[in-house]
């Protein structure tokens, strides 16, 4: 009886389970999947290596699906020869959903553009022979702790000449969320759960991705606890503006654009001024300081790309304007897109995608336009190596 009570119980499991799995995927949008990501004890994590997946957007955005392929490295981006071969310039871009740009096709994206324009003047710029890659180490929902330890554990080891760390608004959030770092009398600690992680954080972690990576309930399940247990207190000027019970009218430019994605949460509106002390703002100042120091001791120059969010591209965000004045220490460079965004949508030529809050095509051409001649200098001071004696041709 008790064989057969169990094999009753799991088979009851089992169809609640599938009937769950089908009514979810009906009811939610085709936004929602697996998220095809592997976690890893030190603290950070990539896309699942091997993954190969389609990406639809809500509705009304186009394109309405992107073909999203992943290499053996777990990043959206074709195979990175190891060791990086002779003449090769190689410029790594860490950053959130923003540059991971999993609802477009990989030619529209601003890592893809980026190389094809340095790539074109390769050999006037650094000598015959000469080649620049570009790697898209975007990951969704990452911040700049994720970024660090990404850069610790895997980035440096592909040999890059050049770091671009795209920073957005909500990094301080997802900063304090990760719980891998903290400040102690001023100092950037690393907290000892990742630091020194338990044996059996690595193969838990493991199995987790197995299960959530294929079951749309699961992956559910185990966001909300994990969102639980690990949601950051928020100051009342930082409460999403949906929370509020404001009307559309009163939402900064909510007649141009809607809130960002359903996979990542939108970022705040901008408050009159920062709440003091801002935790977060801290946080994430010390971690972008620090992986550029962590850099320039690898001998690699490091480039911050500040990408407003649509509800704040008008006024600016305090708590990403304030990360990145006092996050970016010198060699580091910064690059506001700020204006060239404005100017385009002014012009009739929204740079995001509908309903979504993230970049369209548009905007990623810009975005990689204003990058290129920047990303280019710095290589070229880099390398020490200049025009091989015929003019470039210039940047379209």
């Amino acid at each position: 009886m008790r064989v057969s009570e169990l094999s009753l119980a799991l088979a009851a499991v089992a169809v609640t389970h599938l009937v769950f799995e089908v009514a979810l995927y009906a009811a939610l949008p085709r936004q929602f999947s697996v998220p095809h990501l592997r976690v890893y004890a030190q603290g950070f994590q990539t896309w699942q290596p091997d993954a190969s997946f389609e990406y639809w957007n809500l509705p009304d955005v186009v394109p309405s699906f992107a073909r999203v392929d992943i290499n053996d490295d777990g990043l959206r981006d074709e195979a990175v020869p190891k060791p990086k071969p002779a003449g090769e310039r190689r410029v790594i871009v860490v950053g959130d959903s923003n540059t991971a740009a999993m609802q477009l096709p990989r030619s529209d994206i601003f890592t893809t553009r980026l190389a094809e324009l340095i790539e074109a003047r390769a050999p006037f710029s650094f000598g015959a022979g000469s080649h620049v890659r570009v790697v898209n180490a975007g990951v969704k929902a990452s911040g700049l702790a994720e970024h660090l330890l990404w850069l610790r554990h895997r980035g440096f080891a592909l040999e890059p000449d050049l770091i671009v760390v795209q920073v957005a608004a909500d990094d301080p959030d997802d900063d304090i969320a990760h719980g891998g770092f903290a400040l102690a009398g001023g100092r950037l600690v690393e907290t000892p759960r990742f630091a020194r992680p338990v044996w059996w954080r690595a193969p838990l972690l493991g199995l987790r991705d197995a299960v959530c990576n294929r079951s749309l309930v699961y992956y559910r399940l185990w966001s909300q606890f994990r969102s639980a247990l690990t949601a950051p207190a928020r100051v009342e000027t930082d409460v999403p503006w949906w929370m509020h019970q404001r009307s559309a009218a009163d939402t900064p430019n909510s007649s141009r654009s809607m809130p960002s994605s359903v996979l990542d949460v939108p970022a705040a509106p901008a408050p009159a001024a920062i709440a003091q002390p801002d935790p977060g703002v801290a946080l994430s100042a010390a971690l972008l300081t620090a992986i550029i120091e962590e850099a320039a001791a690898h001998g690699v120059v490091v480039m911050v790309l500040a990408l407003p969010h649509p509800l704040f591209l008008d006024q600016g965000h305090p708590r990403l304007d304030a990360v990145v004045a006092r996050g970016a220490v010198a060699p580091a460079s910064v690059l506001r897109v700020d204006e060239s965004l404005r100017s385009a949508n002014r012009a009739g030529h929204d740079p995001y995608l509908a309903h979504d809050g993230h970049l369209n095509e548009i905007g990623h051409r810009l975005v990689a336009d204003a990058l290129a001649p920047a990303v280019e200098a710095a290589l070229i001071a880099r390398s020490g190596s200049g025009s091989v004696g015929h003019a470039p041709p210039s940047l379209p």
